[in-house]
């Protein structure tokens, strides 16, 4: 698993389901984890907070920006 793929498909769930991007990578999270795909678990989780730092529109403490 790369950055890049994290990132694309993170991307590519916003632009399919939009404000439920996050909803469906939990939901493919869930199901690899139940069919006891840990690899496939940990990179959904590392899409869920790839998710999250795309949705947040005020930088962290210490943060730089662009």
């Amino acid at each position: 698993m790369t950055y890049r793929a994290v990132w694309r498909s993170a991307h590519q769930l916003v632009l399919e389901h939009c404000h439920n991007a996050t909803l469906h990578a939990a939901m493919n999270a869930d199901r690899a984890l139940a069919e006891g795909r840990l690899d496939n678990y940990r990179f959904w989780l590392e899409v869920i907070e790839a998710l999250r730092d795309m949705g947040r529109c005020v930088p962290v403490d210490g943060e730089r920006l662009n």
